[in-house]
């Protein structure tokens, strides 16, 4: 089961609307962060701790409450792009430069960096989500990591060197 549908499925069972679900879970995300920093920086002492939840969650509502569907938008954008990055971006300049440094021979590094781009266009279930723009860097940066092979290895292998 994908994370989509739990968050359906909680959605409509507790009947409310998307973006009041939105709202609540950006509750809930910025509430934890400014109560870890409040416990952490202002309020290290057992004793306070209600006061940083006091605190931080006064400012978590107060922040929710004067967003706007664009404001709400562009977080969402944010955290579409963020994804993108963990889901794609760092394995691919992580499997890119170690295939490099381990010294690879070209054959297998090319059939590693097709490999990578089938599976993540092929196997990946919700690759619908990114938009047509994202995708076609994808295709662009598997295609242009095979054809410069060859200048990727010599400029790490320069780099290594010095």
């Amino acid at each position: 089961m994908e994370l989509t549908q739990v968050f359906n499925q909680v959605q409509n069972a507790l009947n409310i609307n998307e973006d009041i679900f939105l709202f609540v879970l950006i509750f809930i995300l910025l509430f934890l962060v400014i109560f870890a920093i409040l416990k952490r920086v202002l309020f290290p002492e057992k004793q306070n701790h209600a006061i940083a939840l006091i605190v931080s969650g006064t400012i978590s509502l107060l922040s929710v409450a004067y967003l706007s569907q664009s404001q709400l938008l562009i977080i969402i954008r944010s955290y579409n792009l963020m994804a993108f990055f963990i889901l794609f971006v760092f394995p691919f300049v992580l499997m890119v430069v170690l295939t490099h440094m381990l010294m690879f021979p070209p054959l297998f590094r090319r059939l590693m960096l097709l490999g990578y781009g089938v599976i993540f266009l092929f196997f990946i279930p919700d690759v619908s989500s990114f938009s047509g723009g994202m995708m076609a860097l994808v295709i662009m940066a598997i295609l242009g990591a095979i054809i410069f092979d060859g200048s990727i290895h010599n400029s790490i292998g320069r780099g290594r060197r010095h």
